[in-house]
């Protein structure tokens, strides 16, 4: 499924189903390896700026606290997957995508935020095994995503962005504030000001389409709707995506990465994973589908009432217009 563009396949590896998470499910004996750093490399500092010229640049948010942690594995697995359907379905121009890696600055972790290099192919795979998994983390049901927010938003430069994205993935909340004493010491950003998160993300999402995956709380359903809530706080409309089964994080960032760039609808899609377009090596299961499209809904939803947000630049105008006639039937 890397169709060409990375040098190796989903989960290739003779060590598959080696490691298990209850959150993220089996991943291989090679992500294990690769992903398997005994602390942080200052190649993922902070304190340094990314940049990218591409169209399209992505981040996305691995949570590695205790609770998510094993996401990295999973995530190095379905890498070619994820750039290889990007390229192939052309779900987007020009892609380019930059991991980042959050923890709980609050709770004392020694990474509360990894960040990688905007990468394309089998450059992705070489800053994915640069994150480290610490496992940290408190008990308070907030994680430092506010931090990953203000970074991307003072920290990232993409001059050549149509549509930039930006993703978390996780099952907790984002803190209220971003402390000014907390960006001098994870950025060096002396002259930093208290600021309040919410105005971070709003900031962030004149920048960036902003997307949170929400994944369940593990056994505690009142957790996970008070997670929830929080984050339809401060996100815009449809921008808090819930998806039950977590191993089908990819195909929720394929499908959300379609549908704001119009170049597929919601049924186009789900097409796609059913591999009606001959596109994709193998159908996605049934249950599968059926997650997605869930997840899915409240995204389409704003972008049928809404229309599609505006690009810094126009692009595929034809394909855009296409879409705006099927959301006006």
């Amino acid at each position: 499924m890397g169709g060409g563009f990375t040098s190796r396949n989903v989960g290739d590896s003779s060590g598959w189903d080696v490691g298990h998470s209850e959150s993220y499910g089996s991943y291989s004996s090679e992500a294990e390896e690769k992903v398997g750093r005994t602390s942080a490399t200052s190649d993922t500092s902070p304190r340094r700026n990314v940049e990218t010229e591409v169209a399209n640049p992505i981040a996305l948010g691995i949570d590695v606290t205790g609770s998510m942690g094993d996401a990295a594995f999973t995530l190095w697995d379905k890498m070619p997957l994820l750039f290889g359907q990007l390229k192939l379905q052309e779900y987007c121009e020009e892609p380019a995508v930059s991991f980042f890696a959050v923890g709980d600055y609050r709770a004392g972790d020694k990474s509360p935020l990894q960040v990688c290099d905007f990468a394309e192919g089998d450059g992705l795979d070489d800053w994915i095994s640069k994150i480290f998994v610490e496992h940290g983390g408190g008990g308070s049901i907030t994680e430092s995503y506010e931090l990953a927010a203000y970074y991307y938003l003072r920290h990232c430069k993409t001059p050549g962005a149509k549509r930039g994205f930006f993703f978390t993935i996780g099952d907790e909340a984002p803190y209220s504030t971003v402390e000014a004493k907390d960006a001098k010491s994870v950025f060096g950003d002396e002259s930093a000001q208290t600021a309040s998160a919410p105005s971070v993300w709003t900031e962030l999402s004149k920048k960036m389409e902003v997307i949170h995956i929400h994944i369940p709380y593990r056994g505690r359903s009142g957790t996970t709707q008070e997670v929830g809530r929080r984050w339809r706080e401060v996100l815009p409309e449809g921008r808090v995506l819930p998806l039950k089964d977590p191993k089908g994080v990819v195909d929720l960032v394929l499908g959300a990465v379609a549908l704001l760039n119009g170049t597929r609808t919601l049924d186009e899609y789900l097409g796609d994973l059913r591999c009606e377009n001959g596109i994709r090596e193998e159908p996605q299961t049934p249950e599968r589908i059926e997650a997605i499209k869930d997840a899915l809904a409240p995204l389409w939803t704003s972008i049928q009432e809404h229309g599609l947000p505006k690009e810094k630049k126009k692009v595929g105008l034809g394909r855009v217009k296409k879409i705006k006639k099927v959301m006006k039937k």
